[in-house]
């Protein structure tokens, strides 16, 4: 999951950055999981993305979920998408792979409670609601993340790092 999202970062980034008359050139070595992506960027003026207006209007889905397997045509329309955007996408649908990934996933959002460069870099982009997203240009409003009113108050709340730290301390970033 920490790839499909750094995955969706890179996407992001090369979508924005059309709207800047910036082509992005993405390298992705053969173990991504263990190798840097680089990004680097050209002034060619190419054409805006179509969904770079939307861009900021994105929502991450974190509800509940059917489990129950993704149709195999629906999984070949979703890479024939991709690829058609000159990208590859790849599916993991064995039971031991997802749950893998969901074992990295949890890691990877536990680093926003336990460590501080990863806490303060991801609430420091947080913006208290869309308009004040676009408006400012630079982050997300707490609708991205879909939190609940308990959420976005326990986000607000811990946004200062020894606020975070001390609920670490008590067992509160454990919720």
């Amino acid at each position: 999951a920490t790839l499909i999202s750094l995955g969706m970062v890179a996407e992001n980034i090369r979508i924005a950055a059309t709207d800047y008359g910036l082509e992005t050139n993405l390298h992705v070595p053969p173990n991504p999981a263990i190798e840097w992506t680089q990004l680097t960027f050209s002034k060619t003026s190419p054409p805006l993305d179509s969904l770079a207006d939307v861009l900021w209007e994105r929502n991450t889905n974190r509800r509940p979920y059917i489990k129950r397997d993704i149709p195999s045509y629906s999984l070949e329309a979703m890479t024939a998408a991709v690829k058609g955007r000159g990208g590859k996408l790849f599916w993991k649908t064995d039971r031991e792979a997802i749950s893998a990934l969901a074992e990295m996933a949890y890691w990877a959002d536990r680093a926003r409670v336990v460590i501080r460069d990863c806490h303060e870099t991801l609430y420091d982009a947080f913006r208290n609601n869309a308009k004040e997203a676009r408006q400012k240009g630079d982050g997300f409003s707490y609708g991205n993340v879909l939190a609940s009113p308990d959420q976005r108050l326990f986000l607000k709340l811990t946004r200062p790092w020894p606020v975070m730290r001390f609920a670490n301390r008590i067992g509160l970033g454990d919720v």
